[in-house]
């Protein structure tokens, strides 16, 4: 290894380079963000040298030079996000390694650092120690110096050797049709505006609530030991006090308030109270989380530093109106309606299903209607038998069973049981598929979204057979906000307007738009997700609302079951 302390020569459309920005006196927990003084640009192109730049003036025309061909990173966004502090880049395709062996391996493995890739694809264990010295150093040392080349280095071979394994491989359209592609829109969103004096006055009242539960309950709710003694005492027998367990007793007076003074304690804690606030609200008023653009094993993206999509919008609405439109802008909020049972329709290809959506009935009452016979909005029970179909089709998408439908709905397993045979009796193809579908991803150890995503499984998993039906889901869903959000990037570039999207929360996507630039945004969107349907879904009709307003309440969510809401 030689280290050449030069520009880069001149590349071809062919180079493979390899590249990785180290920093000095970076903010902890703000990686992601532009803090912290340059250190060094490090560049291989799979040969003997290294060429380092320890001056950041030289990074523009260090990057001019290699303008031409394939970058290669490991964790795109951030070296990415710090090279454009010092240089405009033009969005290109990358080859991001951490990114690809996440697209291509969701579910095997946990940890996708390079030393973890090292040790997978070259047999090679990396010292990783020397990482630690950039946070208080001001001058790169020798050893600094060998730690970066040797980053680019291990970087570059894990790229080749990837390339000739992935690219024939059916599901490597995983990362080039929706990960990579949301890379720069990832990159450019543009922080989201928090309304600090109001978030301020309702964590006081939050506190003041959670003092009140617990001077009526006389004991200390999040003390474990505390509700415990209370539990027993009030004839309610369990060994912990986690969520989890008390959510079996959900209709318990005492359960309740317990659930709620917690509630209210981590809303006036660090969790989300006012360091939340001291952490993660910057100069401008604005919060930039960092998105995970490919994080669970289904292809879920995640938002940390801070973490969006954790903070409890569903239990206490109000946060959502602490997220506020900047001035002369509108906050618009578009969600896709019932996005799992379209996705299940086009997975089972149910034709009952996928008529109920091509008509435009309500699928919670088609499904209803397979139970209950015909009724309308007249009957004294429909409320009642719509939920009934909205749990079902939520629930089916999670394997659910006849036990997990009793819970759910309070009744007894064999009323249950009666109900799932009705439904299945109308919705044949969805009970064939369930099965093949669990009868493939034991054979195989893997399920596929439509566009070929793999999600391997763990075959000793109790929640194997239910992962098996909710994966292909879930990552279908996923891969659906990824392409539809790139759609919406390049239509706004195309348009020439600002891209103004600030969150992305699973199905939703929150922008704070112009309002000179209103029009032409929902027409971007509309556009944009319409393409995405056609691409990923076609045969089955895709329908998104949209609510805009100052703030991001515009639009609660719905109490849908959720990831963490599983069914048994």
């Amino acid at each position: 290894m030689k280290i050449v302390n030069e520009l880069p020569p001149v590349t071809t459309k062919d180079d493979l380079i390899c590249l990785d920005v180290e920093t000095f006196g970076q903010v902890k927990g703000k990686i992601h963000r532009p803090t912290g003084t340059f250190a060094c640009l490090s560049i291989n192109f799979g040969d003997g040298n290294v060429y380092q730049i320890y001056d950041e003036k030289q990074v523009r025309p260090a990057l001019k030079n290699l303008n031409k061909g394939t970058w290669i990173f490991h964790n795109a966004t951030y070296d990415l996000t710090q090279l454009r502090r010092f240089t405009t880049i033009e969005p290109r395709h990358v080859w991001d390694t951490m990114l690809v062996e996440k697209s291509m391996t969701g579910g095997l493995y946990s940890d996708y650092g390079l030393a973890d890739l090292s040790r997978r694809w070259l047999g090679e264990y990396m010292e990783k120690e020397e990482r630690s010295e950039f946070e208080t150093a001001t001058s790169m040392t020798k050893e600094m110096k060998k730690y970066a080349a040797m980053d680019v280095i291990k970087t570059w071979m894990i790229a080749s050797l990837q390339m000739e394994e992935y690219k024939d491989d059916l599901g490597f359209r995983a990362y080039s049709e929706i990960d990579e592609p949301a890379i720069f829109p990832v990159l450019d969103m543009p922080g989201m505006r928090v309304d600090v004096p109001a978030w301020t006055k309702a964590v006081i009242q939050f506190k003041e609530r959670a003092t009140e539960i617990e001077a009526e309950l006389g004991f200390n709710v999040k003390s474990s030991q505390q509700c415990l003694v209370a539990l027993n005492q009030a004839g309610i027998r369990v060994k912990s006090t986690g969520a989890p367990v008390l959510l079996a007793f959900a209709n318990n007076p005492l359960v309740q308030k317990i659930t709620e003074g917690r509630l209210y304690r981590d809303a006036s804690s660090a969790k989300y109270g006012l360091p939340w606030l001291e952490e993660y609200v910057e100069s401008d008023g604005k919060v930039y989380a960092h998105y995970n653009i490919t994080q669970a094993e289904t292809g879920r993206m995640s938002a940390s530093n801070p973490a969006m999509q954790g903070i409890p919008v569903r239990k206490l609405p109000i946060y959502r109106t602490f997220f506020i439109a900047s001035p002369g802008h509108t906050i618009v909020v578009t969600d896709i309606s019932q996005q799992e049972p379209r996705i299940l329709a086009y997975e089972t290809k149910d034709d009952a299903l996928i008529e109920a959506f091509k008509t435009g009935e309500d699928v919670h009452i088609a499904v209803a209607r397979s139970i209950y016979g015909d009724f309308d909005e007249t009957h004294p029970d429909y409320k009642e038998r719509r939920n009934v179909g909205k749990t079902i089709n939520l629930g089916t998408s999670y394997g659910l069973s006849a036990f997990g439908l009793a819970d759910k709905l309070n009744i007894s397993e064999e009323d249950a049981e009666r109900i799932l045979r009705q439904y299945f009796t109308k919705f044949r193809g969805v009970l064939s598929w369930i099965s093949l579908q669990r009868m493939n991803a034991r054979r195989t150890g893997f399920v596929k979204t439509a566009i070929g995503r793999r999600i391997y499984l763990n075959p000793y998993s109790q929640h194997f057979d239910n992962n098996a039906i909710n994966a292909p889901i879930q990552g279908g869903a996923a891969d659906f906000t990824k392409m539809w959000v790139r759609k919406i990037w390049e239509g706004c570039r195309s348009e020439g307007i600002a891209y103004p999207v600030v969150e992305i929360v699973h199905d939703e996507i929150v922008a704070d738009v112009p309002n000179k630039e209103l029009k032409q945004y929902k027409k971007v969107k509309d556009t944009a997700f319409k393409a995405t349907a056609e691409k990923l879904y076609k045969g089955v009709p895709f329908e998104a609302e949209t609510e805009q307003g100052p703030n991001w309440g515009v639009k609660q969510f719905k109490n849908e079951i959720t990831e963490e809401d599983d069914a048994d």
